[in-house]
């Protein structure tokens, strides 16, 4: 089937068309979807769908399909220029999930899916693949406190995103980029990315960029206590975008937040409730790491209001959510060294299946050429026969056309020749008569004797 690139614009001309004008676009990308037989389109709308689906119970789903088509078309050997284009897609499925496994606190699983998609993007030579890997483990290293590094693969995330110019991209980077200057006490530099971005997103109506801003520069001025008031503006200008997007981790998040600013100005009552959503959300979801920030808010909550029984009950719940996000990852660290390795064999046996078919298309290249220059050589042959036989058949009929005409002459001058045979026996016979007329016969002779006696 060939890779058809037409086909694949018209589609998303036809998308942003039918997002534009109808809100339930990702039903209208479902639909496609399933009605869509081309692979490549397919994943383009796999790859759209899960940009476009905030529901953290669904959207892994469809990236499980995409890096399934992916790896299949990949590891059926497809077409040179198609195998490229399931390799991008195979890059970004393999993003995907280390972002599920970080949001889950898996974060040697995150690791090493970030790592696959970086080889790929490395191989493939993929600036955008390669500028989101590069501040998703930006993202790894803030959770580790590693802010140092964090800040080099999100300057070198932003880099790249410039020179693609992707503006959505840019404002992602300057996102992790912003958050770790602020850890190491250089806030303001944060706050003028972030003000800038905003503006930036605002100009180009970006209301998910700007969610994310908003939240990003409440928690600055939360977590370094420079302005509560400011901090639950902005935070609540993120929640009403996030509610409207029906973003439920981004709503988790915003409960947290708030809770920790009502835990400031000790209405712990009221921070009890925000974080008794947010659990509930978490739990839901399955996100170790705010099920854990969760809890540990309900802990002081409780401890405050005298609840001690609860306040034990989530301070365990908290210390439990945190020591299992380090035995999940010993338990999966097997299962992460297999599938590395199981890509890495995959990998390899594609370079072979590749190299093979390169070796039989030589051969068969070789085999053509072989086989047209006999081909050749027998048309030539049978050309120069063509030609001495042309030539032959030419001196036959110019001697049959002398032979011919030398039988005509030799037929006329038989032709006279008779005639004078017959002439000059005509002339013989003519005498002959003549001849005889005046000769008298021997009986004529004998009577006239006769007569001569008497």
């Amino acid at each position: 089937m060939k890779f058809n690139h037409l086909k694949i614009l018209f589609v998303l001309v036809i998308i942003f068309i039918g997002n534009k004008f109808y809100p339930q676009g990702v039903d209208s990308l479902q639909s496609l979807f399933k009605s869509e037989k081309d692979d490549s389109v397919k994943c383009v709308l796999l790859d759209l769908i899960i940009e476009a689906e905030y529901d953290d119970n669904v959207w892994p789903k469809y990236n499980d399909q995409l890096l399934n088509l992916a790896f299949s078309k990949i590891a059926k050997g497809e077409a040179t220029n198609r195998s490229v284009f399931f390799k991008q897609m195979l890059g970004y499925a393999y993003s995907n999930k280390g972002l599920i496994a970080h949001q889950k606190g898996d974060l040697k699983v995150a690791l090493a899916y970030y790592n696959k998609a970086l080889d790929i993007a490395k191989e493939i030579e993929h600036q955008e693949l390669l500028a989101l890997v590069y501040n998703n483990l930006a993202g790894i290293m803030s959770f580790q406190k590693n802010y140092e590094e964090s800040i080099i693969y999100s300057r070198k995330s932003l880099e790249l995103r410039k020179i693609i110019k992707d503006k959505n991209g840019e404002f992602q980077s300057i996102s992790n980029l912003a958050t770790a200057l602020n850890a190491i006490d250089r806030e303001d530099e944060a706050i003028a990315l972030f003000e800038e971005a905003l503006a930036d997103s605002s100009i180009h109506n970006f209301p998910e960029r700007m969610a994310v801003i908003y939240q990003d520069l409440g928690g600055i001025h939360l977590i370094k206590k420079r302005n509560l008031q400011l901090a639950e503006k902005y935070i609540n200008k993120a929640f009403e975008i996030y509610k409207v997007q029906n973003n439920k981790r981004g709503i988790c998040s915003i409960y947290y937040s708030l809770s920790e600013i009502y835990i400031m100005r000790e209405n712990y009552s009221t921070a009890k409730n925000f974080s008794e959503k947010g659990i509930e959300i978490a739990q839901e979801l399955g996100f170790v790491e705010l099920i854990s920030m969760h809890s540990m808010s309900l802990y002081h909550c409780e401890s405050n209001l005298k609840n001690w029984q609860s306040a034990l009950k989530y301070y365990m719940l908290g210390k439990d959510m945190k020591d299992s996000i380090n035995s999940i990852e010993n338990a999966k660290s097997a299962i992460q060294l297999a599938e590395q390795n199981k890509y890495e064999q995959q990998k390899a046996i594609d370079q072979a299946i590749s190299d093979k078919e390169l070796l039989i298309a030589k051969e068969k290249e070789s085999k053509q050429k072989i086989i047209s220059s006999f081909i050749a050589v027998g048309l030539l042959l049978v050309l120069i026969l063509s030609f001495f036989i042309y030539q032959r058949l030419t001196i036959t009929k110019k001697q049959k056309t002398i032979i011919e005409k030398q039988k005509e002459e030799v037929e006329a001058k038989n032709k006279l020749i008779e005639e004078k045979q017959k002439e000059i026996l005509d002339s013989i016979r003519y005498a002959k008569r003549i001849q005889l007329a005046h000769i008298p016969n021997e009986k004529r002779v004998e009577m006239m004797l006769n007569n001569l006696k008497k």
